[in-house]
């Protein structure tokens, strides 16, 4: 790699994480209100991808379907599709969020699991769907824990954070708090860093740049930049992935 290249990568290292520690520092003075902010824009952005999810398998698919929401945080998304009489298991780490989930879902199976570390023995392997929300970009070892989760089911819901480039490149972030990386590294990937790896180990794919995803800064129907490395939070992305191309073929007609 060039030393120009690895320059502007640590440049915008810095500028990222500047930008988040500001963030924080408004929504602390904030007082009160930060909680109301963040639950709105969190409230809606899990109804648009619930709704999404519905819009790709219809609602009649779900019924009584087993489904395993990785890094669960609250458990919010699995509390909506238990509504649509789905099975419902979730895997989470961090100690707050699992006190949260006991007290507010005492009656779903919880796995306690770390995802940058091995947990292929720790949950069934005969899921339907496994969704996983918001988890790739806060794990070092994220190519391990996408390939136990497309064996252990028929279909995986994969919604990330993603540089905005044309390149295959990944960056490591330093990372802390409730809803970051437990082990304090996560690992930013473009969309086509991701894709590769999807084609190295036959792991067939659906991506949906869909604007009805669209909420706030969350962003999943930009182009991709073909000369900068642009890393900045909202830019996401939205696959349907499977080991079976059957399976993910019956997808195609919702694209």
């Amino acid at each position: 790699m060039k030393l120009q290249n690895i320059f502007s990568q640590l440049k915008s290292n810095f500028y990222y994480s500047i930008k988040k520690i500001f963030f924080r520092v408004f929504l602390f003075s904030t007082g009160n209100n930060r909680e109301i902010f963040l639950k709105k824009i969190y409230i809606d952005w899990n109804k648009k991808r619930i709704n999404f999810l519905i819009k790709v398998f219809k609602k009649k698919w779900f019924d009584k379907k087993r489904i395993l929401e990785v890094g669960a945080g609250t458990g919010n998304i699995s509390k909506e599709l238990k509504n649509l009489n789905a099975e419902v298991e979730l895997t989470e780490g961090n100690k707050r969020n699992i006190e949260l989930i006991n007290l507010h879902n005492p009656n779903i199976k919880l796995y306690v699991i770390d995802h940058d570390k091995s947990w292929k023995n720790k949950t069934p392997n005969d899921y339907d769907l496994i969704i996983h929300f918001g988890l790739l970009y806060h794990l070092e070892n994220w190519e391990n824990d996408l390939l136990t989760c497309v064996e252990k089911s028929k279909l995986v819901a994969l919604e990330t954070e993603v540089l905005n480039t044309t390149k295959n490149i990944s960056l490591s972030n330093r990372e802390w708090g409730d809803d970051q990386a437990l082990n304090g590294i996560g690992v930013y990937c473009s969309s086509k860093k991701i894709e590769d790896f999807f084609k190295q180990n036959n792991i067939f794919y659906v991506r949906y740049d869909d604007p009805k995803l669209n909420t706030s800064h969350y962003k999943y129907d930009w182009i991709e930049n073909k000369k900068k490395i642009i890393k900045k939070d909202g830019y996401r992305r939205f696959w349907i992935i499977s080991k079976n191309k059957n399976t993910l073929g019956k997808l195609q007609n919702h694209k």
